[in-house]
């Protein structure tokens, strides 16, 4: 062999097994996604993409260990305990439930809740500024954007003073929530009248409440305090409203697009890829507890056009400008 040849090939040994050791510790990550009916989203997939933007992709560097109980929340606990006993990398809980569970069994896997609400009163965060422990997200309750959402809806209903709630009571913040915004509803002078939804069946039950006031002319239109229950039974809301004819205001554009008259809130799509930073973050070394909580930064005024002139009502001009998105047409 000659010299030349035999120093090509000697390097080429000597690179090989390099090459070898890398790809073998080449790491991969583990996600577990933890969720009781909103991972077939189409937010999801964006929460994905920033992954990918940010360097971790399924295939190449990273495992996705989804679980979802497709609105059968006796099966989190379960689904909770699976992932950590897989030991993932970080588990990705959606909602307070699904946080409060994993953090229940685990005080060393790195969590990140999407999307929690009055998550300091329900014991997720010691603070926001200082979550403490293994977890923090993106917390999405604000008593005075749930008020601005009514004053827009005011504007399409002038004569708007008495509004039907739908809420959850079972969460521990809800109280203090319906507390504060009834508060501010007073200021626009407007009467909140609360009516409790703890699981779907209820919700036919606070339907024929509302009908009932609403003939003696005691509601004038209709909004929700957001609950994972709500927006995965949405379209059922949103009909009872366009079938009576009762105007509704929502937080989420999703509403809208389902047939709903008025959205005002985050972009669930935004909190979504937000919590793909924190999950980097934590990838590379970062502790929760170091991470403050954030609240959403995007957000959607979204008017139903074709909902309101259905429904007999006209919407201002300016408030036709302002907002993000029209519909004009049917899409549901």
């Amino acid at each position: 062999m000659k010299r030349r040849e035999f120093i090509t090939a000697l390097g080429g040994a000597a690179v090989w097994p390099l090459a070898a050791q890398a790809q073998q510790s080449k790491k991969i990550y583990r996600i577990g996604y933890l969720t009781a009916n909103l991972s077939s989203y189409p937010w999801v997939n964006g929460f994905v993409r920033e992954l990918s933007d940010r360097g971790y992709s399924e295939g190449n560097n990273l495992t996705i260990e989804w679980r979802e109980a497709k609105g059968h929340s006796e099966l989190l606990p379960g689904m909770a305990a699976d992932l950590v006993r897989q030991n993932v990398d970080v588990i990705v809980a959606v909602g307070n439930y699904p946080g409060l569970l994993v953090q229940k069994i685990t005080a060393t896997i790195p969590i990140v809740v999407l999307s929690s609400r009055g998550g300091v009163e329900t014991k997720l965060y010691s603070s926001l500024s200082h979550p403490g422990g293994n977890l923090t997200g993106i917390d999405n309750l604000s008593p005075a954007r749930d008020v601005k959402r009514v004053e827009f809806l005011k504007e399409i209903v002038p004569k708007l003073s008495r509004l039907a709630v739908l809420y959850n009571p079972l969460p521990s913040y809800a109280s203090n929530h319906l507390n504060s915004i009834s508060s501010g509803f007073e200021k626009l002078e407007i009467e909140a009248q609360p009516f409790e939804v703890r699981s779907p069946p209820e919700f036919e039950v606070a339907f024929a409440s509302i009908l009932r006031k609403r003939q003696d002319t005691m509601i004038d239109a209709m909004t929700t305090v957001t609950d994972p229950m709500f927006v995965f039974d949405r379209k059922r809301i949103v009909d009872f409203g366009i079938q009576n004819k009762i105007p509704n205001a929502h937080e989420y554009r999703e509403w809208v697009q389902s047939g709903g008259l008025l959205a005002f809130g985050p972009t669930i799509d935004g909190i979504w890829r937000r919590g793909a930073y924190f999950v980097e973050k934590i990838l590379n070394g970062a502790k929760p507890s170091d991470l403050p909580v954030e609240g959403p930064s995007e957000f959607h005024l979204a008017i139903n056009l074709k909902a309101a002139k259905d429904m007999g009502l006209s919407v201002p001009q300016h408030l036709v400008a302002r907002a993000d998105e029209l519909i004009k047409a049917d899409v549901r």
